[in-house]
């Protein structure tokens, strides 16, 4: 079975689609009380789809690396890994960022496998942005690809740097130092941006763990966020 009869078997499969009762409440018919931003590559849903004989996930797993210490402290590797993989398939001048045949579990967790060593955990992880972004940039240079690594600056609001980066097309990967909502030091890649125009209330979703989470997004705003483009 290839991957598109895949995604489509498993358009409405409620593995591929995670996501909390706020995200639930965004429809064909409310679209009009939202203000939304999401990754124009990703007209499937399913963001970087690797898939299992008959299982698709949504984006890779740090639990997929063979050695227990990247395993529990891989997450940034994998958020490299994901936004390689997009850049290749919907950026133009990207597509060497993954030249593999499939995006299969076993050839994205090779993938991922190249990706540390430019992007590679210490014993807190991958503990900054400059981290990942450096490490990311050298990883594409590596492939005869210039990335532009574009940081958070402190003073501007987290949900416009989002919000620009997915309007370039650029799944953002966030950082999460400590947990209010989601995770304990944890790296995602934020996929989508939605807020509600009456309420004012903002969410987003995101690729962790191979799969998609919501959330509300108040308690992230104070964490650290990168995106890439080509220069």
């Amino acid at each position: 079975m290839n991957i598109i009869s895949l995604v489509k078997r498993h358009k409405n499969n409620k593995k591929l689609n995670r996501k909390s009762a706020e995200t639930s409440n965004v429809s064909e018919n409310n679209l009009d009380e939202y203000e939304l931003v999401m990754l124009q590559g990703n007209t499937t849903k399913t963001f970087v789809p690797v898939f299992e004989q008959n299982q698709i996930y949504y984006g890779g797993n740090q639990k997929w690396f063979n050695k227990e210490f990247y395993r529990d402290r891989g997450c940034g590797t994998v958020a490299a890994a994901n936004i390689a993989w997009y850049m290749s398939k919907n950026i133009s001048g990207c597509e060497a960022l993954y030249t593999k045949e499939d995006i299969s579990m076993d050839n994205f967790t090779e993938h991922m496998n190249e990706i540390l060593t430019f992007v590679k955990p210490c014993l807190l992880g991958v503990p900054t942005v400059y981290n990942l972004g450096r490490g990311m940039a050298s990883y594409a240079r590596s492939k005869g690809v210039n990335l532009k690594i574009h940081y958070k600056p402190w003073r501007m609001d987290s949900s416009k740097f989002v919000k620009e980066g997915l309007k370039l097309d650029s799944p953002v990967a966030m950082l999460q130092y400590y947990r209010k909502q989601g995770f304990n030091w944890h790296w995602q890649t934020i996929t989508k941006y939605y807020k509600n125009i009456k309420t004012n209330e903002e969410y987003i979703e995101t690729s962790s763990w191979s799969r998609q989470y919501s959330f509300n997004f108040k308690p992230f705003k104070g964490n650290k966020f990168v995106y890439f483009t080509l220069c």
